[in-house]
């Protein structure tokens, strides 16, 4: 499944640790190589398509930062 930026809500972001040097590592990674591994979500119940971000949080900050 492919989903929009605008789809996706990250209401546990702010509960995972931030390293700057993983980001930027992770950042590269994935500029060089792509997204290897999707991120994993749920639909959102009282907001039909979207989708709550389970695991997958640094990869989406990397990739907007990109």
């Amino acid at each position: 499944m492919e989903l929009e930026w605008h789809q996706l809500e990250m209401p546990y972001a702010s509960l995972r640790a931030h390293s700057r040097d993983r980001q930027r590592r992770l950042r590269l990674c994935l500029e060089e190589n792509g997204q290897r591994q999707p991120i994993v979500v749920v639909p959102e119940r009282e907001a039909p398509g979207r989708y709550v971000v389970i695991d997958g949080h640094q990869r989406i900050a990397a990739l907007r930062r990109l």
